[in-house]
């Protein structure tokens, strides 16, 4: 059939969208008239890119048969002649909008080992959507060092540009080294139409203190019963 597609390759191609492809060309094989085959092609959104209808640009190249003449004695032989072909189609895709925070002004309060203390800061949405009854919480990586008391911040509705405060109080467990300790940002919130979606997560550090040390300079005292001394 002059119309089947013979070793049908799709290859990706550059476009204008603000979406990386990563798939590499893929081989489909014969495609018949009216034939369908899943294709799965694979992409990063650019984390600036505004939502709304994209058009992503696919490569494909092919085989089919022009003519197949007769040869041979009496005509009795057919050998099909092809011709390549390589044409590009568009592909729409929609890029949904969401709600992306940013952490602004981080401070520490009283992190130090054997204490609760305070990881204070805000956070701005910088996305593009806005969304309702967001929760925000600090999620250390090491939940055995420290515990958190006190880690989420409901927010409520959340709009683009807008910038909330939040606020972890987290116990730190005793004789552990100062220093930075990785955690993360997570946040949940509802979509306009009902669904609940999750936040992009973002790094956040938890920086522990040295705290004060107390040691005794003074030499061995040696002191009689009933007798008084002085420590110097």
């Amino acid at each position: 059939d002059p119309r089947t597609a013979l070793g049908l390759v799709v290859s990706p191609r550059e476009s204008n969208a603000p979406v990386s492809v990563k798939t590499p060309p893929v081989l489909v094989g014969d495609l018949r008239t009216g034939d369908k085959i899943p294709l799965t092609i694979e992409g990063t959104v650019d984390e600036e890119a505004l939502p709304g209808t994209h058009t992503i640009l696919l490569n494909l190249t092919y085989r089919y048969v022009y003519a197949i003449p007769l040869i041979g004695s009496g005509s009795s032989t057919i050998e099909p002649l092809y011709r390549e072909r390589s044409l590009t189609i568009p592909v729409g895709i929609t890029i949904k909008p969401e709600v992306r925070p940013a952490l602004l002004n981080i401070m520490q309060e009283n992190l130090v080992p054997g204490t609760q203390g305070y990881l204070i800061g805000e956070v701005k949405n910088v996305g593009h959507a806005t969304g309702s009854e967001v929760v925000f919480s600090i999620v250390p990586f090491d939940n055995v060092t420290f515990q958190v008391v006190e880690g989420s911040t409901y927010v409520g509705r959340f709009e683009p540009g807008a910038t909330v405060p939040i606020r972890a109080r987290i116990a730190v467990k005793d004789h552990t080294a100062a220093g930075g300790y990785p955690a993360v940002l997570q946040g949940t919130y509802r979509e306009s139409d009902g669904s609940t979606r999750a936040t992009p997560p973002v790094p956040v550090g938890i920086t522990v203190a040295k705290g004060a040390e107390f040691r005794v300079d003074s030499p061995n005292i040696v002191i009689s019963p009933g007798e008084t001394a002085i420590i110097n």
